[in-house]
């Protein structure tokens, strides 16, 4: 069963502290220790294969590439969950990207002197791909695990196929170092936020069931 209430709730409020921690104890200038660290450590990753791989993961993250798959899942999601599922999924989208757009034009962090390979421009404090990528992946995973007729080993499928790829989009942006550690970070918390709201008003309305049984999806 998708997490009650409660939980929803906990980690809204995980969310947010880690967001508002990331934000007042930002460096004036550059990263933090672990920032730093993080873009020698990928820097060591760098190849022709790795970069080709990462250009198309950008691509995917891009205000574009995101705006193109959320139409697209939101209307298989439509037709194959339900419309409301849909309505949470593009109502979530414009919500993360208010509150993104919001906190990165009262941050205004530079970027990382070191980005290389793809153009990027606007504030680097919170990393909208990674907060985005969450918002989208995290709540068409959540809401296919919503239907008890999933079950088993396609939960788990499903669950891990959505985090890889989350992981991926912010992993795509510290390869070209155009965000620090602690701006993914942050993006992460940020879509938890946006996820944790959406999931606890999808409860309230009563859209996710109890599952009283196992069957087999059809």
């Amino acid at each position: 069963m998708v997490a009650n209430k409660t939980i929803w709730f906990i980690l809204l409020l995980t969310g947010a502290a880690g967001l508002a921690i990331l934000w007042s104890t930002l460096p004036q200038q550059g990263g933090y220790a672990i920032d730093v660290d993080f873009h020698t450590y990928m820097a060591r990753w760098a190849s022709d294969g790795w970069t080709t791989f990462m250009k198309a993961l950008d691509k995917v993250g891009s205000t574009a590439g995101l705006v193109a798959l959320t139409l697209l899942i939101a209307a298989i999601m439509g037709w194959r969950l339900g419309l409301r599922q849909s309505g949470y999924l593009i109502g979530a989208m414009a919500a993360g990207y208010a509150l993104n757009t919001a906190i990165k034009a009262g941050v205004d962090r530079m970027r990382p002197v070191q980005a290389w390979g793809i153009e990027v421009d606007g504030s680097s404090f919170p990393s909208g791909n990674a907060m985005l990528g969450l918002i989208l992946f995290g709540l068409t995973g959540l809401f296919i695990l919503s239907k008890r007729s999933v079950i088993g080993w396609q939960r788990g499928m499903i669950a891990a196929l959505c985090g890889v790829i989350i992981l991926l989009l912010g992993l795509s942006r510290l390869y070209f170092h155009v965000h620090y550690l602690s701006d993914i970070a942050a993006g992460y918390a940020g879509g938890l936020i946006i996820v944790a709201a959406v999931m606890l008003l999808f409860r309230q309305g009563g859209h996710i069931p109890e599952r009283k049984g196992r069957r087999r999806l059809s």
